[in-house]
């Protein structure tokens, strides 16, 4: 029995996939570190800003990773559709799921 026939993504849906992302991550990275709240408890204001809570710290760092992540995609995949071919052959395509653990 013959295997079914390989499906490929087109590289310009990738590309136009990533360049969403990014424009999806810039944003809220923005909106992270601007983002400001404030409450009143016994007549004293509070305000929580981004460095006071430890865990935006984190989502910053976890953007900052998304955002160079995808712009190092965006450059793999861009060349590729330049050459036409895949850069580094079949090796490539396993580079998405290398970095993720």
């Amino acid at each position: 029995m013959a295997p079914p026939p390989s499906i490929g993504v087109c590289p310009a849906v990738t590309v136009l996939l990533r360049i969403l992302t990014l424009i999806f991550l810039l944003p809220s990275l923005v909106i992270l570190t601007t983002n400001t709240s404030s409450f009143t408890i016994s007549f004293t204001e509070l305000k929580i800003r981004f460095h006071d809570v430890h865990s935006y710290v984190h989502a910053c760092c976890y953007i900052l990773v998304g955002v160079a992540y995808t712009l190092l995609q965006i450059v793999f995949n861009v060349c590729r559709m330049s050459a036409r071919q895949l850069l580094g052959g079949n090796s490539l395509s396993m580079f998405d799921y290398v970095l993720l653990p």
